[in-house]
């Protein structure tokens, strides 16, 4: 008896959980700094999760063009004053974050 209604809870609470709305993943990929970074985003919205990867895609393509080792940019001009012994000043924050 108690079994009985034991599986009948079971079966219950599994069709009503069955019926509420699944975590949503969305999971996008990008490729910066020579490999490719794959995002997953849990538990929101589509459109909330492509905004927020969109997001982090434009931050990291920042960075990848602030800190190329060999293209224009504030990391070469670094590199070229190291190279010639001279004080460079970082003007923005732009290489430390």
């Amino acid at each position: 008896m108690y079994l009985r209604r034991f599986i009948w809870i079971l079966l219950i609470g599994f069709s009503l959980t069955g019926c509420s709305q699944q975590n949503l993943l969305y999971e996008e990929g990008f490729y910066v700094f020579g490999t490719l970074v794959n995002v997953n985003i849990w538990g929101v919205p589509t459109e909330q999760a492509k905004q927020a990867i969109d997001t982090i895609a434009h931050d990291f393509q920042s960075m990848h063009h602030r800190w190329h080792a060999w293209e224009p940019g504030p990391l070469v001009d670094l590199n070229k004053a190291i190279a010639a012994g001279q004080v460079w000043t970082v003007e923005d924050n732009s290489l430390l974050f």
